[in-house]
């Protein structure tokens, strides 16, 4: 058949593919007339695809026509077990449970090492199986990481004997998020209330690591725990493992599934590299499912992405601006049921849709993500304010939305608050070793004699804003409430402008606030900062080469966390060649060591990741007073490099010491029980359950005793123990702790822990 017909027949079938029963008899009738060869090739292909066909099935089916396709799919189908007591290793499978794009769905028994039940997903033919499950294994150790009960497990994976690649996951009875909502005519601060603890689990999974990639309303189930609804997000680590060639060709033959989904997935995704993807391409699907929460519909519609050509797909997602919901819910033929599904009226929809949930919305779906929300976190935080009634962070940009009391009085002296602060955090907060640097004036002037001058005058002038930042954050002015931390920040950045006529402290301004919001994860707001300091002292060609070297590590280290890992690695570079040209070994030198070997793991690129922390614990051996425990941070971030290759012999070794270091020094920290945490999953994971129990309690006794009450980390250890005494078979213990461990977080998450905690501190 020659290429022509081909290239009809599979135009037609992509067309037809979102088409259903009538429609879509009535569309094959239309287009293919009375070629009863075009009609029955189509219908092969479209056989075969809703059979669970794999890619080279639906191939053939476009070159081989309808008796052809009916044999190759028959035997695809059968390749797929689809009876009770199939056995794969220890997982026997019970029944069907559903089917997707990528796979079927099975209920399934495991019998050891202990009894329950479970849902295993087989993957259908098409992907490289040991790619899959070498991708999966490479995350698996990220994933091991997640506890929250909002974030289904994934449990195991492994392929069966006709080479599918298959996932164990934890078994979640419920129904899609937008499916629970709809049947149970669910009002919209209802919606809003889950859509902020989806947010809530999706942060806890960036801040381990894992981004999702497939945000969508199937991968968000609703399940019912003590009568009241729980979302539970599935999937998480599957879409990463099963993500291969994104081409034209894999778009349209593996069953029209992409990695992302087209409705739902970010402009990043669709440039089809898949190099580039960060957290932020996860806050725009979460954008995409709360307009389809609102509105019924998503924001371009799914006919006309689903029949467009691969390139047409693209552009729309790219370079479309979508109607805000409450425009589109103007032009909806089905509002009149849209709004009954949310207890109001059409009209009264529109109406409370308009304004702040609009901007909350659109903000998510920008197409240039360093204008999204930088965290899950924040998009919760958001949808809270919206139903306390308070003003959110996202506005229409030429709007004054949000009144900043202190500025407008006292622009030109309020900087000063962030330095304040910085010294709260550094006095207090071991783990915030990345600012050190922003505040060492004096040591680097006595290490540059040379610039030694002008480095006493800069410090002279920061101590004047601390003079002036007391008087300022003082009860008297503040009305005997206490500023939070994120207050002062926030403040001090609305008076950078002040500093206009003093250039290399206002660049070193922005470089302390922009590290001081990395530390409290609020990424967009440190960004512009830390680039505008990166760019002042780049084009200042008389400055000093260390306070460039300081602003280069200072962007790198909110690189490392924004996943722009390659373009931190590049900055933390020339910070280290500019620190050893200058300075030597120096705690500098260190600071820029370790983000450069933060950035080296983040890539996957451990064993230099290593020699780059290792560099970092010799330079800080070098220049420390003995028993300083800084070197902890090295012996951590090398255990946490083993870790990942899977070395538990070598990881043990490295957070031991590190743990030795932290008591050595009489450092009670957040950071000793971190490391007695991960120790205590390393132990884990080896069945050294008596061990693991023993510093995980280390780590929650810690945790206890340097954090406030309820903090999420606290509720973490108890969680971790509770598993753990699962696992010992001491089930009243296990229920207890994972109870009270539930108890802090289910509140908790979703706000600024770092603020809460500092404040307190």
């Amino acid at each position: 058949m020659s290429d022509a017909a081909d290239h009809t027949r599979l135009s037609i079938f992509r067309r037809a593919l979102p088409l259903s029963g009538a429609a879509r008899t009535r569309f094959l009738d239309e287009v293919c007339g009375a070629d009863a060869t075009l009609r029955s090739g189509v219908e092969a292909m479209l056989t075969a695809h809703e059979r669970g066909g794999d890619e080279s099935a639906i191939s053939r089916a476009t070159t081989r026509g309808a008796a052809a396709a009916a044999t190759v799919v028959a035997a695809s189908a059968d390749e797929l077990p689809d009876a009770a007591g199939v056995t794969l290793d220890k997982y026997t499978l019970v029944r069907k449970l559903g089917e997707g794009g990528f796979g079927v769905v099975y209920l399934a028994e495991q019998v050891e090492p202990v009894r329950r039940q479970v849902a295993v997903k087989i993957i259908k033919l098409g992907m490289d199986t040991r790619e899959v499950i070498a991708r999966f294994e490479a995350e698996r150790q990220a994933l091991a990481l997640m506890d929250h009960p909002g974030i289904a497990t994934v449990l195991d994976a492994g392929a069966t004997e006709a080479g599918r690649p298959y996932f164990v996951m934890e078994l979640v009875r419920g129904e899609s998020i937008t499916s629970y909502c709809d049947r149970h005519n669910l009002e919209l601060s209802a919606r809003l209330a889950l859509f902020r603890q989806v947010c809530q689990a999706v942060q806890h999974a960036h801040q381990k690591g894992i981004i999702h990639r497939d945000l969508k309303p199937s991968n968000v189930l609703v399940t019912l725990q003590d009568n009241n609804p729980v979302p539970k997000v599935i999937d998480f680590g599957i879409a990463k493992a099963t993500h291969q060639r994104l081409t034209e060709r894999t778009m349209f033959t593996e069953h029209r599934q992409l990695i992302g989904t087209p409705e739902y997935m970010s402009p990043e995704q669709a440039e089809m590299t898949g190099l580039d993807i960060d957290t932020r391409s996860d806050i725009y699907s979460l954008g995409v499912l709360l307009y389809e929460l609102l509105t019924g519909v998503t924001p371009f519609d799914s006919r006309k992405l689903r029949s467009a050509a691969y390139g047409e797909i693209q552009r729309i997602i790219r370079e479309e601006t979508p109607a805000k919901p409450s425009t589109r819910l103007s032009s909806v033929d089905s509002l009149p049921s849209i709004a009954a599904h949310r207890q109001t009226e059409p009209r009264r929809l529109g109406l409370m849709v308009r304004g702040d949930l609009d901007w909350i919305v659109m903000k998510a779906l920008e197409k240039d993500r360093t204008r999204r929300y930088d965290t899950a976190s924040a998009f919760a935080a958001d949808i809270e304010r919206y139903l306390e009634n308070e003003p959110v962070e996202a506005s229409p940009p030429s709007a004054v939305y949000r009144v900043r009391k202190f500025v407008k009085r006292h622009r030109g002296r309020v900087i000063a608050a962030s330095l304040v602060v910085a010294v709260f955090l550094l006095g207090s907060v071991g783990t915030a070793g990345g600012l050190i640097w922003a505040l060492n004036e004096n040591e680097r002037a006595n290490d540059a004699a040379t610039r030694a001058e002008a480095k006493e005058e800069s410090a002279r002038h920061m101590l004047d804003f601390f003079v002036d930042l007391f008087d300022e954050a003082s009860p008297q002015r503040t009305g005997g409430k206490p500023m939070t931390v994120l207050e002062f920040l926030d403040v001090g950045a609305d008076g950078i402008d002040g500093l206009a006529d003093q250039p290399e402290i206002q660049a070193k301004m922005k470089e302390t606030i922009g590290l001081l919001y990395v530390v409290l994860s609020e990424f967009n707001k440190a960004d512009p900062l830390l680039h505008e300091a990166v760019d002042y002292r780049e084009a200042d060609q008389a400055g000093d080469p260390a306070s460039l070297a300081s602003s280069l590590s200072a962007l790198a280290a909110l690189y490392q966390w924004t996943g722009r890992e390659e373009q931190g690695l590049t900055l933390a570079e020339r910070a280290v060649a500019i620190w050893e040209r200058e300075l030597g070994d120096s705690t500098e030198l260190a600071e820029s060591l370790t983000v450069m070997g933060n950035c080296l793991q983040r890539t996957g690129r451990m064993d230099e990741a290593i020699v780059a922390h290792e560099r970092a614990l010799a330079v800080r051996e070098a220049v420390l007073p003995p028993g300083d425990a800084a070197r902890s941070i090295s012996l951590h971030n090398i255990g946490i490099c083993y870790f990942f290759k899977n070395d538990s012999p070598a990881a043990e070794t490295y957070f031991k010491r590190a743990i030795d270091t932290y008591e050595a020094a009489g450092r009670r920290t957040h950071g000793l029980a971190t490391s007695q945490h991960v120790l205590s999953i390393v132990y884990f994971f080896q069945k050294k359950l008596q061990l693991a129990e023993q510093y995980q309690r280390q780590a929650y006794a810690t945790r206890v005793e340097v954090l406030p009450a309820g903090h999420d980390h606290i509720a973490l250890s108890l969680i971790t123990l509770g598993n753990i005494c699962r696992d010992l078979r001491r089930y009243e213990e296990s229920e207890t702790l994972l109870r009270e461990g539930l108890a802090i977080h289910e509140p908790k998450l979703g706000s600024d822990h770092g603020e809460v905690w500092w404040d307190k501190k």
